[in-house]
């Protein structure tokens, strides 16, 4: 514990460093952010030869590489949050590809807070933080908060439509980008943040990969993709079964075609991105302004790409959690470009840029880079604590997952697995993770070490988050229960929720001998009535708030039981207004029932619609209200 508080004093110290507002604002450097889309650390030439990246590697050449480069959550969504943050995902909590930054996360982002510094920002590509099928468009398309917006919800399609024509989606973000830097005023500075699609498969028409740029070819590869050692069976079943049984598919055993061709497919999609970077930089040098523009690359995540013979990323591996991360400071000296071995997250990618552009940022959990950048054997972090606890709406397991890494030793918690499955791994004597120590008694002390190291990182941001507790899909709504109140209104026992979309709610209602058939529905809180009479004639007849016209040609008999059924529509904000009616006979009625009444009904003026507090069905002179209440989200829910 005493050297975890050690590392809490020393990341508080460096961000400290980034209250530099002595610099004078005209000196300030320009800042490009290109983050990459689920690509490896082994997806670079300089890496490994069999692609194609020269820009890549100019830029590892002239700047910093971090040997060591990791992600403190293998996924998009959350790694995004993180560095739009700065925060771990264990604080800010977004763990869900539907949940967005919220408005107070917002306005300490990274972008935000360098905008209100005086800096021009621009947002280009996959934003990918939250879905507005959950959430409002402000928050997952924040275009308010950039000065130049071109982002996008998850998986934009690599095919776009502009002014008429068919475009390749980075062309698009590269001539925008240019653009705007060609456009800044020359004394202000300017921060473009590049989130780049490839070379991970988007959406659209056409399948992930649906189209490819017209004017772009590199040269082929020299022969097939080299074989991972450990893309073996032996690898495979070797594996915990929290991860054989997750969404890390099985790709070993697989036809070696099927496995060429897709590792053909990311290397040009890889290379294409590596255009990007190599024009970006070139329209820098065009202008005047390459000297004092500060350059960052990463990626948001790995990928297997058939390492341990699975596919896909969110495990701990190496493959998943290491990516490729690299500063240029053209204001440093040639000297200091190279290699550093200490450890760097995504998040202290965004504490750097804090810091580069002299603006405080003490919320943030990430280590400014740059005295690492200035001094190699300056010291970095001792661990980190890796979180993969993602909901998401797809089909298949994604791996719960939590643990410790250090220089030498790894250790992986596997959360929700009884009996409880680890891993422990020498990362020094068995960098391909292949042989498991966690069951061996000589390890046991370490072990215990690093399981208390995980808990302690936990227990701290439990505490961070302040009760906070991560989305995990929609809440099951209680089913509401009609009773009586004192004034003899059929009254429902917990709030009705019309929430985003669509609510039915049907009753069985009766007409008395010459009377009409009415039911008023209405907020207790407000007093908001919407009420609906069908009378003898046919004719629905508007009760309280607003204006509803609609009309039918049917007569109804008298004492006899008719189920109402009333379709409430919401846009998202409060309330909803009633856009149908349908009646039909109780007896075996469905309402899908062919012989069922059904009005259209507008609705106009008011505050018509039901809120989050108690709904009333309040029975109207001649009119008796049964039971058997139905309220869902679709007609099926109602039957």
């Amino acid at each position: 514990m005493r050297s975890f508080l050690k590392l809490l004093l020393l990341t508080g110290a460096l961000t400290t460093l980034s209250a530099l507002h002595a610099v004078a604002a005209e000196s300030r450097p320009n800042i490009v952010f290109f983050l990459s889309d689920d690509q490896p650390l082994r997806a670079m030439s300089h890496v490994d030869p069999w692609f194609h990246t020269p820009n890549m590697d100019r830029l590892a050449e002239e700047g910093v590489v971090f040997e060591n480069g990791f992600v403190e959550s293998s996924v998009c969504a959350v790694s995004r949050a993180s560095i739009m943050l700065g925060q771990q995902n264990a604080r800010h909590l977004i763990q869900s590809f539907d949940v967005p930054i919220s408005a107070e996360q917002m306005e300490k982002s990274f972008p935000v807070l360098l905008r209100k510094a005086g800096y021009r920002t621009a947002m280009l590509g996959k934003f990918a933080v939250g879905h507005t099928r959950y959430a409002p468009k402000e928050l997952c398309l924040p275009a308010e908060h950039f000065d130049l917006w071109y982002g996008f919800l998850q998986s934009p399609s690599y095919a776009q439509m502009v002014d008429g024509e068919k475009r390749y989606l980075t062309s698009v973000m590269e001539e925008k980008a240019i653009r705007f830097i060609e456009e800044t005023p020359k004394d202000q500075p300017f921060m473009v943040y590049m989130c780049l699609p490839e070379p991970h498969g988007q959406g659209g028409p056409g399948g992930p990969w649906n189209y490819r740029d017209p004017h772009f070819e590199i040269p082929a590869p020299d022969g097939p993709p080299p074989v991972l050692e450990t893309m073996t069976e032996a690898a495979y079943h070797q594996l915990p079964e929290a991860i054989r049984t997750s969404k890390n598919n099985k790709i070993v055993g697989r036809p070696a075609e099927t496995y060429t061709k897709y590792m053909e497919t990311v290397r040009d999609y890889t290379a294409r991105s590596d255009l990007a970077i190599g024009r970006i930089r070139a329209a820098l040098e065009a202008q005047g302004l390459a000297d004092n523009t500060v350059i960052i690359f990463a990626s948001d995540n790995g990928s297997m790409w058939g390492a341990h013979g699975i596919a896909g990323k969110w495990n701990m591996y190496e493959e998943s959690i290491r990516v490729p991360m690299m500063i240029y400071d053209p204001r440093l000296p040639k000297s200091l470009s190279g290699t550093r071995s200490q450890p760097a997250l995504n998040i202290d990618l965004t504490a750097t840029v804090m810091d580069v552009a002299g603006v405080p940022a003490p919320h943030m959990d990430g280590i400014s880079l740059m005295p690492i950048l200035k001094d190699p054997a300056a010291q970095g972090r001792e661990d980190w604590y890796y979180l993969h606890d993602v909901y998401s709406r797809g089909k298949g397991k994604l791996p719960n997952c939590e643990g410790v890494r250090n220089e030498r030793w790894k250790y992986i918690h596997y959360r929700d697995t009884d009996p409880i499955q680890e891993e422990l791994f020498d990362l020094q004597n068995d960098p391909k993770e292949m042989n498991d120590l966690a069951t061996g008694p000589e390890y046991a002390e370490l072990l215990n070490k690093l399981r208390a190291r995980n808990a302690a990182y936990k227990a701290y941001f439990d505490k961070a988050a302040g009760g906070r507790k991560p989305y995990r899909g929609p809440v099951e709504e209680k089913k509401p229960v009609l009773k009586k109140g004192a004034g003899g209104e059929q009254m429902l026992d917990s709030p009705l929720s019309l929430g985003r979309g669509n609510l039915f709610v049907s009753f069985l209602a009766q007409r008395a001998a010459g009377g009409a058939l009415k039911v008023e529905f209405s907020n207790q809180k407000k007093q908001v009535r919407l009420g609906v009479a069908v009378d003898a004639d046919g004719t629905v007849t508007p009760k309280g708030a607003g204006v509803m016209t609609a009309s039918a040609p049917s007569l109804f008999q008298a004492n006899t039981a008719y189920r109402v059924v009333l379709k409430f529509s919401n846009n998202g904000k409060t309330g909803g207004a009633v856009t149908r009616v349908k009646l039909f006979p109780a007896a075996g009625a469905l309402p899908s029932d062919p012989n069922g009444i059904d009005w259209d009904v507008s609705t106009t003026g008011g505050k018509t619609g039901v809120t989050q507090d108690r709904v009333l069905l309040k029975p109207l002179a001649g009119t008796v209200v049964l039971d058997e209440l139905r309220v869902g989200r679709n007609w099926a829910d109602i039957r």
